[in-house]
């Protein structure tokens, strides 16, 4: 799916690949104040359009339904996780309990400082069973990079997490997402350093606890 004019083309000063990919942009900006706004059991694609000024066949062109779109929208916001997390975390000289505190702090903040991505991401996600998927798929990704950051805290760095670390990164990284869901929609009153610093000790206790 996509453009199809001619590659390579210029119209009004731009390449079929640059318009097509700032449609792509505009779609995804669209599709997540559309559900941000109103929810998945409101969002509709004709909703997304109006809002980008775009037409339901060039929708159609990018996305299959609304659920591809929603899909879409999620790589892009995992895709930015890793990236920030990288800018934060990735120096390896680093003590390894200030990349811990470096990476949530940047989670955190990403989360806190736009209420649309939490909301989409980390509720509307629930909607249907591929996106608990791709939702649950990306909070064992994030427990697996937190239990290696976590085990090079421990005498062994080298070694694989045991276990028993292993589950307390996915119990507390669970516990962070629910924790951002509470900061955005105001029922907790934590900002992004106060949670990054209140979940950061919980990930450092459990990191130094004797392997069960």
């Amino acid at each position: 799916m996509g453009d199809r004019t001619t590659p390579g083309r210029v119209y009004g000063g731009r390449t079929t690949e640059e318009r097509t990919a700032d449609r792509r942009e505009r779609l995804l900006d669209g599709g997540l104040n559309e559900f941000a706004s109103r929810g998945w059991d409101g969002a509709t694609v004709a909703g997304v359009c109006e809002r980008v000024g775009l037409s339901r066949r060039q929708f159609y062109e990018e996305h299959a339904d609304r659920e591809a779109l929603f899909a879409a929208i999620l790589e892009r916001v995992l895709s930015d996780v890793r990236r920030v997390v990288t800018m934060a975390a990735g120096d390896t000289a680093t003590p390894p309990e200030d990349r811990l505190r470096a990476a949530l702090a940047a989670v955190s903040s990403y989360f806190l400082q736009d209420a649309r991505i939490t909301q989409v991401c980390l509720v509307e996600s629930f909607a249907t069973p591929r996106l608990r998927r791709l939702r649950g798929d990306a909070l064992a990704d994030a427990a697996t990079l937190a239990a290696r950051m976590m085990q090079a805290l421990r005498a062994t760095p080298d070694q694989p997490p045991d276990p028993a670390l292993t589950l307390s990164a996915h119990t507390l990284t669970g516990g962070l997402a629910e924790l951002l869901i509470a900061a955005a929609d105001g029922r907790s009153p934590g900002t992004p350093g106060a949670v990054a610093d209140d979940v950061a000790d919980l990930f450092l206790a459990a990191s130094r606890r004797a392997t069960r």
